[in-house]
């Protein structure tokens, strides 16, 4: 079953995912708000800045029986800030992937606003604050060239990539730029997933089965509507699911593709590995929105399933970290860990989470080592760790 809104106060979460259910169906909420109480309307536009919900949601949100003007006010003046920014955000992609075409950088343009227009036809149903791009491994330094020329310099504190294996696989699947007047991020991938066995696919797999979509004039290579389904869930489940955005996503696929497509979509989900992920999405979002995907896309919880789904309900309703410089918790971090270890039944893929886990890309910007001097990071890390900590702590 979906949120409760019984009787009484409703919670702000509930209220939240009843509005992104309505904004992911196209259809009224399944629960009456009219009997119950007012509600809160500080929490409602914090639960709503929590889980980076989309204009359409917000004002629903700003439309809600009850709610007091100043938090009205507050949501619709939200809606329209990430309108306006989903706007801009899809004429800048447009102006990046023609640039990138122009150099002849082959390139995936990932989510953002490319994404709201390919499931709800409309650039600004989802909040978009990025633009995200994959491009052709052996073509890094050529898009690097490509959007400095455009006015985008990486943002502080970020480095070029690494030039030798090890590094590279321990590393962030991205580098990010920013526009000169700051106010645009770019993130550029070199993979999916910082972990690339997760969907070990290469990019010349993902660049022959693209679409294009037309967006605001500009013809984008996007993945194909499945990879795109199967990085929609590997994206959510490896964070746990704590935003509500994604689910919505998976949402709108589930309530408006035919049931012949569901079922391709969970066969090539079982036949590359990733079912769990799949699995788990399609059960939240009927706990969560209680839309069923019905028998196309169902099956036993694994363990794994079962993991992913109990942490996401636990990571969905909890409040927004106190601070941009807040850690997770080691119990967090122990369950995170575990969640990862359960997403792929693949012994690489095991060995690649264990391998990333006992080496931090915050261990590599703390202390600079050669490639050949690579293995001291594994007894550094627990020294590394600890000194983080202390400071965070002390800060």
């Amino acid at each position: 079953m979906g949120p409760d809104l019984g009787d009484g106060e409703p919670s702000a979460f509930a209220i939240v995912a009843n509005a992104c259910r309505t904004a992911a169906t196209g259809r009224p909420s399944v629960r009456d708000p009219g009997n119950l109480q007012p509600p809160n309307g500080d929490a409602m536009v914090a639960m709503a800045e929590r889980h980076r919900v989309s204009a359409q949601v917000l004002r629903l949100l700003a439309r809600y029986p009850g709610l007091d003007d100043a938090a009205a006010v507050k949501l619709s003046d939200m809606a329209q800030q990430r309108q306006l920014s989903a706007l801009r955000l899809s004429s800048v992609t447009g102006a990046v992937s023609q640039a990138l075409s122009g150099a002849g950088v082959r390139h995936l343009v990932l989510k953002g606003p490319a994404l709201s227009h390919r499931l709800y036809g409309d650039l600004a149903a989802r909040d978009c604050k990025d633009i995200d791009i994959v491009v052709d491994p052996d073509a890094r330094l050529a898009a690097e060239a490509v959007i400095a020329e455009l006015g985008f310099g990486r943002a502080d504190g970020t480095t070029a990539p690494p030039q030798d294996q090890w590094h590279r696989a321990v590393g962030p699947k991205d580098v990010s730029f920013r526009s000169r007047d700051r106010s645009i991020e770019l993130e550029l991938h070199d993979r999916l997933f910082d972990n690339a066995r997760l969907m070990p696919r290469s990019f010349e797999q993902y660049w022959a089965d693209r679409d294009t979509l037309v967006v605001a004039g500009t013809a984008l290579p996007l993945l194909s509507a499945t990879d795109e389904l199967l990085y929609l869930c590997g994206h959510g489940a490896t964070c746990a699911w704590f935003r509500l955005k994604w689910l919505q996503d998976i949402a709108r696929i589930i309530a408006t593709s035919p049931p012949e497509v569901l079922k391709g979509f969970a066969g090539t989900a079982r036949q590359r590995g990733v079912w769990p992920m799949v699995l788990s999405a399609a059960i939240l979002v009927e706990d969560i929105f209680d839309l069923p995907a019905g028998d196309v896309i169902a099956g036993a919880r694994s363990r794994g399933v079962a993991r992913i789904v109990d942490e996401a309900h636990r990571a969905l309703d909890a409040p927004a970290p106190a601070s941009a410089s807040s850690s997770p918790s080691i119990a967090q971090l122990w369950r995170l860990l575990a969640l990862q270890l359960g997403l792929r039944n693949d012994w690489r893929y095991r060995r690649a989470v264990i391998a990333r886990a006992l080496v931090s890309q915050n261990d590599l910007d703390t202390v600079k080592l050669p490639g050949w001097a690579s293995w001291l990071y594994y007894p550094l890390r627990p020294i590394l760790f600890a000194w983080r900590r202390l400071r965070r702590r002390e800060g």
